[in-house]
């Protein structure tokens, strides 16, 4: 019968350390015939039949008063490995030692994070609020990634950006996760976690973004806000392609062999520059703002090279006036000769940059021919303003 034993303890449980691989084992003495704890763990869940291939605790409490907490520090070999533990009491007779009942769970050491980013993989049971999975160290990271290369996305959130720019709010088991840590800490929650020195090759990009505004409001929609540093290519984002983002762009640049944090970069609107329009690139995965604000009047009048360029069959020419004028674009062949006129007829001042407000040309000259591929001029006038451009057809 089980009363010729000693009760075996049934609230046996874990909690994590003050150390990399330290956890503290936690139960309750059920019973004052009990002389002994003897604790072993093992990588698998242990039962009667391996219990003497499990591995032993050294320094195990003397019981204690009966209903008294019992504690032990143990630190184990290994951070990010999956520990079972169980229990066994005894006896004055140690022959009598307590089968039945035998109290088993399983613990993953909390992981170790250092200052500056760390690599970790996820493998928790279930997804978890970030808030929740990062709640031991709320007040230790700046930021935390994850990159999934099928959709080839970034998804992130930072302490304390704006809310609308965070665009994840879960962690999900089986992913890698890039953490950037203000000081060196544990991170423990509760669940699984596991460390890997290699989780992803991808990094995380430097983040701009800021808010666009303009005294035309027709002239933001569906703007293309680009990067460039040099005669290269960033980054781009289409104003409103992301509802959550709503008056703001968010741009990703990729901070590796190609861009360099510290690199000058322009700021382009529609691929044109504008005042103040140069940032500088801040290291993988921090945060950059930069807002623009388009005044209803330019302060000069321009031509703007045509997009698509090169075009196959039309194209967009679009420009911008300092005063309202009778704007007419002319089109010529590469000889030099007039094969398309586009009366615009009167346009105020203002900005012409949006497909349903700039020039179109269909590729088709006067008599509604298709032009042949080449290369193809363009000259606009608007009252005194002149100016050409050139452009290329593709058929």
């Amino acid at each position: 019968m089980h009363s010729e034993y000693p009760l075996p303890v049934n609230d046996f449980k874990a909690f994590a350390g003050t150390s990399k691989n330290q956890i503290k084992l936690q139960w309750t003495n059920p019973d004052e015939g009990i002389t002994k704890y003897i604790v072993q763990y093992n990588t698998k869940p242990i039962n009667r039949g391996n219990w003497l291939n499990s591995y032993d605790v050294d320094g195990e409490p003397s019981p204690g008063p009966v209903g008294g907490t019992e504690t032990m520090m143990v630190n184990l070999p290994l951070s990010g490995v999956l520990y079972y533990f169980a229990i066994r009491t005894e006896d004055k007779d140690s022959d009598r030692t307590s089968f039945y009942g035998l109290e088993n769970f399983g613990f993953r050491s909390p992981v170790q994070l250092y200052k500056g980013w760390n690599n970790v993989a996820f493998m928790a049971q279930n997804d978890m609020l970030i808030s929740d999975a990062l709640s031991s160290i709320s007040n230790k990271y700046f930021s935390i990634w994850k990159y999934n290369s099928k959709s080839d996305q970034w998804l992130w959130h930072f302490t304390g950006a704006e809310a609308f720019l965070n665009n994840m709010t879960h962690i999900e088991p089986g992913y890698g996760y890039w953490l950037n840590i203000k000081e060196d800490c544990i991170w423990d929650y509760g669940q699984s976690v596991l460390t890997s020195p290699v989780v992803s090759n991808e990094k995380p990009p430097f983040i701009l973004y800021g808010k666009v505004s303009s005294d035309s409001p027709e002239l933001l929609d569906g703007a293309n806000i680009s990067l460039k540093v040099g005669t290269i290519k960033a980054g781009n984002y289409i104003l409103g392609s992301n509802p959550y983002y709503q008056e703001y762009y968010v741009i990703e640049v990729p901070v590796d062999t190609l861009f360099y944090e510290g690199d000058k970069a322009s700021l382009l609107f529609n691929g044109m520059s504008f005042q103040d329009n140069t940032v500088i690139l801040g290291g993988m995965g921090t945060l950059g703002k930069h807002h623009i604000n388009l005044a209803l009047k330019p302060q000069e009048s321009r031509l703007f090279q045509n997009y698509p360029n090169p075009f196959n069959p039309e194209t967009w020419i679009p420009f911008q006036l300092t005063e309202g004028a009778i704007v007419k674009i002319s089109i010529y062949n590469s000889s030099g000769k007039l094969i398309k006129t586009l009366d615009l007829g009167f346009r105020t001042s203002g900005y012409y940059l949006s497909k349903d407000r700039s020039a179109k040309w269909d590729g088709r000259d006067e008599n509604g021919e298709e032009s042949s591929s080449g290369v193809y001029f363009y000259t606009i006038q608007a009252g005194k303003y002149i100016e050409n451009g050139k452009m290329i057809l593709t058929r």
